[in-house]
C-alpha cells in the first residue's frame, strides 16, 4: 500500500472518528489580537500643535501658582485670552482641567508610541462546516 498520496488511502482519517461522510469537514479554529500604537500623524486631523503646548504651558504654570481651575478661568477670562477654539474659558473650569489632561494623555501616547506588544492566541476549537 502506497500511503505517501493519501492519509485517506492508509486507513488513518477512514479510522477516524472525523471521518468525512459528506462534503463536511472539521476545521481546527483559533483567534489572535494584535496591539499596536504607531499611529500616524498624518491622519489625526486634531493635531497638538505649538499653540495648544502655549496654552498648556500658561494654564500649568498658573495651576503651579495655588489657583484652582476656576480660578485659572477666571483668570484667562477676564484678561479676554480666549480658549483654543475662540471661546470662553468655562466657568466651572473644566476647559482649564481639559487643557491639562490632553496633555498628559498625549505625553503617554507618545511614551508607548513605539511598543511592540506579542500577538495574543486564543484557545482552540473544532468547527464543523462546508468544506
Amino acid at each position: 500500500m502506497d500511503c505517501s498520496k493519501s492519509f485517506y488511502n492508509c486507513g488513518i482519517i477512514a479510522n477516524s472518528p472525523y471521518q468525512p461522510t459528506s462534503k463536511s469537514s472539521y476545521y481546527l479554529r483559533f483567534n489572535v489580537s494584535i496591539r499596536f500604537n504607531n499611529l500616524n500623524s498624518q491622519y489625526n486631523t486634531k493635531q497638538f500643535t505649538d499653540n495648544s503646548f502655549q496654552f498648556y504651558k500658561l494654564v500649568k504654570s498658573l495651576r503651579d501658582e495655588g489657583l484652582s481651575y476656576r480660578r485659572v478661568s477666571k483668570y484667562l477670562n477676564d484678561r479676554n485670552i480666549l480658549t483654543p477654539k475662540n471661546k470662553e474659558w468655562s466657568v466651572s473650569g473644566s476647559s482649564v482641567y481639559s487643557v491639562i489632561k490632553r496633555y498628559r494623555e498625549r505625553v503617554e501616547r507618545l511614551e508607548l508610541r513605539n511598543k511592540r506588544y506579542e500577538p495574543v492566541r486564543s484557545k482552540m476549537w473544532l468547527e464543523f462546516g462546508e468544506g
